[in-house]
């Protein structure tokens, strides 16, 4: 019978080392950093070196709504949970006072990719950008027809309808 119980409270022992331990838990701890690359086929940013995953039950704060709001540059605070040897983030944070000179959540930055004169849009970063009558030109720039592919841009968006609609398109010279 004393064999028995030492076995049981053995095993009590081991359990309770385990659990004080973490082993199979799922932490929670927050990282803070500007993020430095999105992947929005694989709904992934990095931070801080590490790469985290977004969910659909990922919560944002501030100034974002949903992931395709990221920028690279912009500083955040995320809640992360490690599971299955991954960074998931439980919350992401736009902190306001520190991203001064950072993107803005409805800038867009990058090289055009293509121009489409018939629906008056052009690609950048990926994503669809319509232009209207009310888009005001900046620099080198004075209408539609003077955007190229390749060329350096810095976008004021609105987001309609589900659609990104260019407030302001800037050319930057300095970056072709």
């Amino acid at each position: 019978m004393s064999h028995n119980i030492t076995s049981t409270t053995t095993r009590a022992f081991m359990l309770a080392a385990a659990l004080s331990l973490g082993v199979g838990a799922v932490h929670a701890e927050d990282f803070k950093g500007r993020i430095e690359g999105i992947d929005l086929t694989a709904r992934t940013f990095s931070l801080n070196g590490e790469t985290v995953y977004v969910t659909d039950k990922t919560d944002y704060e501030n100034d974002y709504k949903r992931f395709e709001d990221l920028r690279e540059g912009h500083y955040v605070e995320v809640e992360i949970k490690r599971r299955d040897g991954r960074l998931y983030a439980d919350d992401i944070e736009f902190k306001l006072g520190d991203n001064k000179g950072a993107p803005k959540v409805n800038d867009l930055k990058g090289r055009i990719q293509g121009v489409d004169p018939t629906a008056k849009t052009f690609a950048l970063n990926g994503e669809t950008v319509y232009v209207t009558d009310k888009t005001d030109y900046e620099n080198d720039y004075k209408r539609f027809e003077d955007l190229r592919v390749g060329h350096y841009v810095e976008v004021d968006i609105k987001r309609r309808d589900g659609r990104l609609y260019a407030d302001d398109i800037q050319f930057k010279q300095g970056k072709q």
